[in-house]
């Protein structure tokens, strides 16, 4: 037996298409513009349709090329990442390196090696017709490195030897070491930079006498030689300063 709900529809079809041509026998414009109608709107339906189609698939491809923008910067950012941590290592390894290399220079460098050892032989030539001709093994002297009142480095003897020069001049020479107990001993001799005068004694000077001229020679670790001029002057007691520093410390200013 035929569904009742499929009978009742095409009966209405029936009545409907009966009544759409009864209009048309009794009111043809009518008709006419119903069909009109129907159509026109057919047509918006149509294009409607069309536009959402369009739209949702304009919708689809911006939705996939979001996700494959995103895709792109996931990977960029961790491309950026792993970059970033493999720069940071290298960086860390340049500064590593860098740094043994310094301190390999600097342990290199004979101005950064702390004071072992240093001797100095000192020479001083003084106004006197005295006929002094002696060596004397228990009045020596000393000779230091001072910045204010501080002394940076020092040398000392118990001997010196005084000669007459038979031109009224006595020369008083001195071979003097540093002592293992001095301040100045495991610190780099480049400290000395920081002498701002040298001060000699020889226990048999004569107090406030005329020094005309000598020289000082010091010799650290064995290898770094230094040398100074004493100025003329009169000695302070039995105290000779040499002031003018600069030119004997080049040496320390050089790497060599």
């Amino acid at each position: 037996m035929p569904d009742k709900d499929y009978i009742t529809a095409a009966e209405r079809f029936k009545k409907e298409v009966d009544a759409f041509f009864k209009l048309w026998r009794e009111r043809k414009w009518l008709a006419v513009a119903f069909v009109l109608a129907l159509a026109v709107a057919s047509i918006y339906f149509i294009i409607g349709w069309h536009e959402r189609g369009s739209k949702i698939q304009e919708q689809s491809e911006q939705i996939r090329q979001l996700t494959t923008d995103k895709s792109d910067l996931t990977r960029d950012l961790t491309q950026a990442r792993t970059e970033n941590a493999g720069l940071r290592e290298t960086g860390e390894e340049i500064n590593s390196s860098l740094k043994k290399i310094v301190e390999r220079l600097e342990s290199e460098n004979p101005l950064e090696k702390p004071m072992a050892s240093c001797s100095s032989t000192i020479e001083v030539i003084i106004k006197s017709d005295d006929a002094k001709n002696a060596h004397w093994i228990d009045q020596g002297g000393f000779l230091a490195f001072g910045r204010g009142d501080s002394a940076l480095l020092s040398t000392g003897g118990s001997e010196c030897n005084v000669n007459q020069t038979g031109k009224g001049e006595i020369v008083y020479r001195g071979l003097f070491q540093m002592p293992a107990d001095d301040s100045a001993v495991g610190k780099p001799i480049s400290t000395l930079k920081e002498t701002e005068y040298l001060q000699v004694q020889f226990q048999q000077l004569p107090t406030d006498c005329e020094v005309l001229s000598g020289k000082v020679i010091c010799v650290i670790n064995g290898s770094i030689r230094l040398q100074f001029n004493v100025p003329p002057q009169h000695s302070s007691g039995k105290n000779i300063f040499i002031r003018d520093v600069q030119q004997g410390l080049l040496p320390l200013s050089k790497k060599t």
